[in-house]
């Protein structure tokens, strides 16, 4: 993205699961919040009617879902009591479409049941 650009309008679907500091200091990146604002442009590309996948247990990864749209597709290797509160607030709530939270088991039931 720094030496090219994105190399589309928009896409289906979007993934950005961390932010670390590997690129630090390459093309204007001097910081960690730097390059996530940089990842957040892929995100924010996603059309109407996609979805972004986001990483709920990186905060800068989470904080991106403002910039996301509406569909929201969360990935977390965390459940229960270790779970952020941004994703136990989603699961809680009627907001989710997808979850692919391990254990996510109210999603599961919630979908079993029509929800």
């Amino acid at each position: 993205m720094l030496h090219e650009g994105l190399g589309f309008d928009w896409c289906g679907m979007a993934a950005v699961l961390n932010v670390q500091e590997n690129h630090i200091g390459l093309k204007g990146i001097d910081s960690i919040e730097d390059l996530a604002r940089l990842k957040s442009i892929v995100t924010e590309s996603v059309h109407r009617n996609g979805a972004g996948i986001l990483n709920p247990d990186d905060p800068l990864t989470a904080a991106m879902r403002r910039h996301a749209g509406d569909r929201i597709v969360l990935f977390s290797l965390k459940g229960g009591k270790d779970m952020p509160a941004f994703p136990r607030e989603h699961v809680a709530g009627a907001a989710w479409r997808w979850c692919a939270m391990a254990p996510c088991r109210s999603c599961a039931a919630t979908a079993k049941a029509g929800g």
